[in-house]
């Protein structure tokens, strides 16, 4: 979720987070972050759940498309444990 919080308090959408939560056809399930307190932002903010393990959001949301949005450095292992996994 980095950057989620870049247009959190303002009406522009600027994040994977406000996109997707803001488009009619597409239901935003969750999210995941290794940080608590942006677990808990997006929370109250988004009315979803946040996980701190992708494994565990993976398993509980079981969703069809997945965001990939941590740093450019966590992309390639962060991919790889999806398709390991799900």
């Amino acid at each position: 979720m980095v950057g989620m919080t870049y247009d959190l308090n303002s009406n522009a959408i600027t994040t994977h987070c406000k996109s997707l939560f803001s488009h009619k056809k597409f239901n935003l399930s969750g999210a995941v972050d290794p940080q608590k307190k942006k677990r808990i932002l997006f929370e109250k903010k988004y009315f979803k759940p946040a996980y701190s393990n992708i494994l565990k959001a993976l398993k509980d949301i079981k969703p069809e498309i997945i965001v990939i949005s941590c740093s450019t450095e966590q992309h390639l292992k962060t991919l790889k444990s999806i398709f390991k996994n799900y």
